[in-house]
């Protein structure tokens, strides 16, 4: 890192700033927010531990771990998938390649969603193409009475949203459905609700 030895000590305070200045370079938006996210994740603590303690040295694994996220962050992983969530509405969520990071304007569909949804009334909701389920698995958090069918073709976005489901207690009013959109779906529902991935012309 930074032309200095490999034995040399790094604390905390250089480490952020080596590694702003190579996101800067890089061109990432928030070079200094994603290196103390990516330093926090690699060492298991808050942000504001960076700052108490900026002067605390970073062993040579730790330093190890965190070059290989820096490293795949500035050759364009997203910084979610290299944390391993991301948050959502309050909720947090576990991502991984194979079901993409929520959008922001997901939240605004799901505010909708609530707005439109009595809270005191039971309903059934369809999320179409659930993918890390953040859509079925707020509303099912934040509506009591609501159950929620959650349709997804990929198998792996499926149990994806099954852990965020488990994560955010409420696995037990949420059915996953492995579907092709409507092909294998039942049912009648008062709203469905659906944010597919962008499909290029």
């Amino acid at each position: 890192m930074g032309g200095r030895t490999l034995g040399a000590t790094w604390t905390v305070r250089d480490v952020l700033n080596w590694t702003r200045t190579y996101f800067k370079e890089a061109g990432i938006v928030q070079p200094r927010l994603e290196a103390e996210i990516l330093l926090a994740h690699t060492l298991s603590v808050d942000r504001l531990h960076l700052y108490l303690a900026p002067d605390r040295p970073l062993s040579p694994e730790e330093r190890a771990r965190y070059r290989e996220v820096v490293k795949k962050r500035r050759q364009g992983t997203p910084l979610q998938y290299l944390i391993g969530e991301v948050q959502f509405l309050g909720l947090r969520f576990r991502v991984r390649p194979g079901a993409l990071i929520p959008r922001p304007e997901t939240e605004e569909m799901v505010m909708r969603a609530l707005r439109l949804l009595p809270r005191d009334q039971d309903t059934a909701c369809l999320d179409l193409g659930t993918g890390s389920g953040v859509i079925g698995v707020c509303l099912a958090k934040y509506l009591p009475r609501v159950s929620v069918t959650a349709v997804d073709v990929s198998a792996e976005a499926l149990e994806l949203a099954k852990e965020n489901a488990d994560l955010n207690g409420v696995s037990d009013r949420i059915e996953f459905l492995q579907s092709d959109w409507f092909e294998r779906v039942e049912g009648k529902f008062d709203l469905i609700v659906s944010n597919p991935p962008y499909v290029p012309r």
